[in-house]
């Protein structure tokens, strides 16, 4: 009956359609209309009150957009399991792109997209996406059902989510209860700023699609930003997940290679027809955090219906946590897990009552006797923030003020910030806009934050762990500071976990570099996770090389080759040092190296810089025509240090022609381009590659051309050939060009993947 259900929806969507939708009606804060659509009664909320949407049965083939306060119940009227005979139905996906209210394909693709600080509650109703594979030209297979992308939370009871690829996606928190799920590739995901999505006694069925190329279904792909904790993200509760033989099934995978969290529990589910790797591939996880904790897992119950062994298995997760963390909806989803004090503690930000929500919509649901605040546990957070609704007295203010009619208070370089302290404690800053400085108390080491995110719309956080029983901490700015908001949760369990060792590593184990080149360099803590993980580097003879606070060694133009040490310590109290012996060699003669995009302050003003102008220097890079904007986020830190992403477009982007670069070199000698150094990627999956052409003189040619597409970020390094020559007076100009790429040939960049080129380095010489 299951395996069918796709199909009894399609034709009783078919017999509504020969007449006329039924009409709906809101109720609600002062509303009490009729509507011909379910869109329209959207369209008549105006303000943040609760409202109640009243679906006849019936199909109604629209696309739903809402985005404001308000929290709407979408009701079908019907006792039908899994509401399949209210149907919420259309054909759409990142190609069609029906629903043209929102800003991005991503979203545009969804049947309902819910934005705002809102609430969405669906019950007795069937959401479908109709989009079949092949059906459209474009290669835009993502095709949701749901789309939410609010700071509120989602509740569904009794309800039917029907597609192929991306059947829902979620942020913050969501809870799915007796409810039905089907799809096949990553068709439950979660989007980075996703807490929790709770499917609890669901329902799951990954279909098979006679048109689907792989033949491969995924049950769950989410991710999570990295941050110092974690909530449980997908959990799979007391649930029942059904395959087709036709395929292979996996618990799970992950699309994308770096820069998340991966978090999937399944809690009591029962399963079988999966593959026996289970997952597919390895998450991606926290450091010295252990897999059933941040990661892909399952509970031994779970594991025993797939008939596995969990002797020496990484993820099954301990029976004591279990018991603790996931015995119950209110448990799931009140309680994350802080790295930083290493355990689970309340999520007292966002905590969300679901049994109160359940009894007030009259759903029968399963007792739950779990809570939020753990047996002992306390919660007691401390908050200083700085819209006006608490009281800030505490505060020792140097230098720092209150800007009238704002959120936040500003200082400059050097005004400081002293908070009271009673007890050990996590201190958690947060801030926006601008802002560099440090975050310390008494004799602990440092720990740097950063709020430079150019935007009073979304924040920024850094966390201090106050170990010793000081007195008072400090936040002290480096550069001028925006800080919104400091929480202070007590605990006094808190220990010191301190570095113990550091290894250096170069960029691929190089043990030599040639004078006026470049290296990235790297270190490995031990612990993976200490108390403080911040470290600055430095080299043992500064004449010989220099290298930024980020680890971006330059070699310089030493007379005789030498040998010197790179050197990484720690932050924390203890200073402990790593280091690694590095070869600097002469440079050739005539060489020269021109580098961009390689500071935040690079990446804003594009001014590149040579290292001999005597032989070549360098103009601004030239972004192409579109929304560039600097973003640190796009690329991991040890691929480049700058970054500028290409972002805002609202439909896919085709062509070569589109997301480019250049580069501008003028010869002051004859010169020859020997080889370009490009960092890249993107935010999304792969499917990115990159192209490298030079022009002159209102010529161009081909220097290189990715075959094959990337990870999410990568590092390369082009040889050119043919050889780019540039006369004395002449400008090269190096084109960095990035474009979409599958298995079968150039593709558009689909919306929201936020093409990225981070640092480029052209080096080249004097040419005879």
């Amino acid at each position: 009956m299951l395996k069918k259900l796709t199909a009894v929806l399609l034709t009783a969507g078919a017999f509504f359609s020969a007449n006329a939708a039924p009409k709906v009606t809101i109720s609600g804060k002062g509303a009490d209309a009729s509507f011909d659509t379910i869109q329209a009664a959207i369209d008549s909320v105006k303000d943040d009150g609760e409202y109640t949407i009243s679906l006849p049965k019936g199909t109604y083939k629209e696309v739903l957009y809402y985005n404001g306060p308000a929290t709407i119940k979408l009701s079908g009227q019907t006792t039908e399991k899994y509401g399949k005979d209210v149907i919420i139905s259309e054909a759409n996906d990142g190609d069609i792109c029906l629903n043209k209210r929102a800003d991005s394909a991503q979203k545009k693709r969804c049947i309902i997209e819910f934005e705002g600080t809102g609430n969405l509650i669906l019950e007795n109703l069937t959401v479908q996406n109709t989009f079949e594979r092949g059906s459209v030209k474009g290669s835009n297979t993502q095709a949701e059902t749901l789309g939410y992308d609010g700071s509120g939370f989602v509740a569904a009871y009794n309800c039917s989510f029907l597609s192929h690829q991306d059947t829902l996606r979620t942020t913050g928190k969501t809870w799915f209860y007796n409810c039905y799920v089907e799809g096949d590739t990553d068709f439950i995901w979660m989007e980075s700023t996703g807490k929790v999505a709770l499917f609890e006694e669901c329902e799951i069925n990954a279909v098979y699609d006679e048109k689907h190329t792989t033949k491969i279904a995924y049950v769950g792909a989410p991710r999570m930003q990295i941050g110092p904790t974690a909530g449980k993200g997908l959990v799979i509760y007391n649930s029942k997940l059904i395959t087709d033989p036709r395929q292979k099934t996996y618990l799970g995978r992950t699309p994308w290679r770096a820069g998340y969290y991966n978090q999937i529990a399944y809690i009591n589910t029962k399963a079988d027809g999966i593959e026996k790797e289970i997952w597919l591939e390895q998450p991606l996880t926290a450091p010295g955090v252990p897999q059933n904790i941040i990661g892909w897992k399952m509970d031994s119950k779970t594991a025993k219906s797939l008939k596995l062994n969990t002797k020496n298995r990484a993820d099954i997760i301990p029976e004591a946590d279990v018991k603790n963390e996931f015995n119950g909806r209110n448990a799931i989803v009140n309680r994350y897990f802080d790295i930083l004090s290493n355990k689970y503690r309340k999520d007292s930000d966002t905590e969300w009552d679901l049994n109160s929500l359940a009894a007030k919509s009259g759903w029968k649901v399963s007792k739950d006797k779990s809570s939020a605040l753990a047996k002992g546990e306390q919660d007691k957070k401390i908050v200083y923030a700085f819209d006006g609704t608490t009281d800030n007295s505490a505060l020792k203010l140097n230098g720092f003020a209150k800007e009238e009619g704002k959120s936040h208070v500003e200082g400059n370089a050097g005004d400081s910030i002293t908070i009271p302290l009673s007890a050990k404690a996590i201190v958690k800053v947060t801030g926006y806009n601008l802002g560099t400085g440090t975050i310390k108390a008494g004799k602990q080491g440092p720990v740097s934050y950063y709020f430079s995110n150019g935007t009073t719309d979304s924040t920024l956080s850094k966390s201090y762990v106050v170990y010793e029983n000081n007195s008072e901490l400090s936040i002290t700015a480096d550069t001028k500071t925006y800080i919104t908001k400091i929480e202070i949760l007590p605990d006094d369990s808190l220990t010191f976990r301190p570095v113990t060792a550091i290894k250096v590593n170069t960029y691929k184990n190089r043990k030599q570099l040639q004078g006026k080149k470049t290296m990235q360099m790297s270190a490995v803590l031990t612990p993976q996770n200490p108390t403080n993980d911040e470290y600055t580097w430095s080299v043992s003879n500064p004449d010989a090389a220099e290298i930024d606070p980020n680890g971006y060694l330059t070699a310089k133009s030493v007379k005789e080759d030498c040998v010197i040490k790179v050197i990484a310590t720690s932050k924390d109290q203890n200073g402990v040092k790593g280091e690694a012996e590095l070869k600097i060699l002469k440079p050739e003669e005539g060489a020269f190296s021109a580098i961009w995009l390689n500071s935040e302050a690079a990446s804003t003003t594009l001014e590149g810089k040579s290292d001999d102008t005597s032989v070549a220097s360098v103009s601004k890079a030239i972004p192409s025509k579109g929304n560039w904007a600097y973003n640190s986020g796009k690329i991991t830190s040890d691929i480049a240090k700058g970054a500028l992403s290409f972002g805002g477009y609202s439909e896919p982007v085709k062509g070569r022609d589109k997301v480019y670069i250049d580069f501008p070199i003028t010869a002051n000698r004859k010169i020859e381009i020997t080889n370009i150094e490009v960092s890249y990627g993107n935010h999304g999956t792969s499917n990115m590659a990159c192209q490298i052409m030079w022009l002159k003189n209102g010529n161009k040619g081909n220097i290189a051309d990715d075959t094959d597409r990337q990870v999410r970020n990568t590092k390369k390094s082009y040889r050119a050939y043919p050889t780019v020559i540039a006369e004395k007076g002449e400008t090269v100009t190096i084109r960095v060009i990035l474009y979409g790429l599958n298995g079968t040939g150039d593709i558009p960049i689909p919306t929201g993947k936020s093409p990225t080129i981070g640092t480029v380095i052209i080096n080249g010489r004097a040419a005879k």
